[in-house]
């Protein structure tokens, strides 16, 4: 997913309004929680950040259920592995 969103992000027809409308669509909290940390990763996503957090769930989720997520980030309220808990904006 943090390929996809990357690849999405650098898009000249990117659009974080059908993200988002796909996520309300899921029902899902952790997919916000997901999406917005991903997004923090790439310029130009202030408003996919922005709707992300308007969405916030309460509770924890993982970034992956298959990875060994042990950082917590407390802002989104998810678990990431411990290489990505450094990672900031470019």
């Amino acid at each position: 997913m943090a390929d996809w969103v990357a690849q999405y992000m650098q898009h000249k027809d990117r659009d974080p309004r059908v993200l988002i409308q796909y996520g309300d669509k899921l029902g899902n909290g952790a997919v916000f929680k997901r999406l917005g940390f991903l997004a923090e990763r790439h310029p130009r996503s202030d408003a996919l950040i922005d709707a992300a957090k308007l969405r916030l769930t309460k509770g924890y989720a993982e970034l992956d259920p298959a990875l060994d997520c042990t950082r917590l980030i407390t802002r989104w309220r998810l678990r990431v592995p411990t290489s990505w808990a450094g990672r900031n904006r470019p």
